[in-house]
């Protein structure tokens, strides 16, 4: 049944991201997730994150990348994760006006704020995947952590959350996955290709050639790890013929179901050239179980279901910066001889960053004395909201930037 699922999620992938007029040139690839030892350590990865997310929104049918956003809330209980990001959207005046009854109403400054509400629901999760945008010097989070469900095209997507690195988008998915399975859910490895007929120009020349083309391979799903390529032609499953995909996911599915997993013999044509493998598929819960276990003595031991998990994270210190680590094709038009420090690419207005007097362009060196070396050292000044000043790098020239008083 998962695999149908699969299956089905996979197809509308390749409708939904794939065909996406700004969805094609995003790069993707099947992430599969390495269990966390605990639901403690899911709930501390979510919160070393949290200050990093970044929802993605859907407008005329294109997904895109937000900035500007700053993460209120986040609640974390054993359905899922939900999460409510806002921003200002600035200042407007009501106009002038009379009411039903004839009294004037006068014109109002009203505070627009633009929500977006995120919400990862555990049951609903089949397999993950991880896309990443074009043009990442240009933007804080291009790497984004996908949970794939059976949805259909024209549903807005609200469960995909954006981070600054692959690795951080994969460190995300652990956490999700590891909660997901705790609390009963099984994310599954998926069928990591999609078949087609075998094309006709194909058999103009062997008229005879039976079995299924590989139309995709998912870069790092099992069958590309196990030496399949795409444009194989896949004969026989098992020893039996395969004109089309149902017995090949038939028997991963009968594989994969098998207590320690199991396999499935597959003779396919490349080019002229036939070639035999054994694709091996792990059972997708074998790692789930110890998880489950935590959760099942945390019940007996009278906890209720919903305190699995920290009922809530933290809300994100506000500082009005987007940042990324310099990087080594900085150096030249930095002037420096060594990656140092992070490089500042967008100052929110009226933030703290902002009448600290900090700029687009500019790289942190140093926060309260203490030299940045990495991304992780930042992340925790932000986070402890303590910062008293800052010293930045700009044009050749080192600046110190204090917190404003009051």
């Amino acid at each position: 049944m998962i695999y149908r699922a699969v299956r089905f999620a996979a197809g509308l992938w390749i409708a939904f991201v794939l065909q996406s007029p700004l969805s094609a040139q995003v790069v993707s690839h099947w992430y599969e997730p390495h269990y966390l030892s605990s639901i403690d350590e899911a709930s501390y990865q979510l919160q070393r994150l949290a200050p990093e997310f970044a929802p993605i929104r859907r407008v005329r049918n294109r997904w895109g990348l937000t900035s500007g956003y700053s993460l209120r809330q986040v609640s974390v209980n054993q359905t899922g994760i939900n999460l409510h990001f806002s921003r200002n959207a600035g200042a407007h005046k009501t106009r002038h006006s009379w009411s039903l009854i004839g009294e004037y109403q006068a014109p109002m400054s009203v505070e627009d704020t633009d929500d977006i509400e995120t919400s990862i629901v555990y049951a609903d999760i089949v397999s993950f995947s991880i896309w990443k945008y074009p043009n990442s010097e240009r933007t804080a989070t291009p790497w984004c952590a996908v949970p794939f469900t059976p949805i259909t095209p024209d549903t807005d997507r609200n469960d995909v959350l954006c981070v600054g690195a692959e690795e951080d988008a994969q460190s995300l998915i652990d956490a999700e996955a590891t909660l997901a399975v705790a609390t009963g859910s099984s994310p599954a490895k998926p069928f990591g290709m999609f078949l087609d007929e075998v094309p006709e120009r194909l058999k103009e020349g062997n008229p005879k050639l039976a079995g299924v083309r590989i139309l995709y391979l998912v870069p790092d799903g099992p069958e590309a790890t196990q030496g399949i390529r795409g444009e194989d032609i896949v004969q026989s499953v098992n020893g039996k013929p395969c004109a089309d995909g149902g017995p090949f996911r038939d028997a991963v599915a009968q594989a994969a179901a098998k207590p320690q997993g199991g396999a499935v013999q597959v003779q396919i044509l490349r080019g002229h050239k036939k070639m035999e493998f054994d694709l091996r598929y792990p059972h997708p819960d074998v790692d789930a179980q110890q998880l489950r276990q935590q959760v099942a003595a945390r019940i007996k031991q009278g906890n209720s279901p919903a305190a699995v998990v920290p009922p809530s994270l933290r809300p994100v210190p506000q500082f009005g910066l987007q940042v990324r680590p310099v990087r080594d094709s900085d150096l030249a038009s930095l002037g420096f001889l060594k990656p140092l420090g992070v490089l500042v690419l967008v100052v929110q207005q009226d933030e703290l960053a902002d009448k600290m007097g900090i700029q687009s362009g500019d790289v942190i060196l140093a926060v309260n004395d203490s030299e940045i070396h990495e991304m992780e050292l930042f992340r925790q000044f932000i986070r402890s909201g303590k910062i008293k000043k800052i010293r930045v790098w700009r044009k050749g020239e080192a600046l110190e930037k204090a917190v404003p008083k009051g």
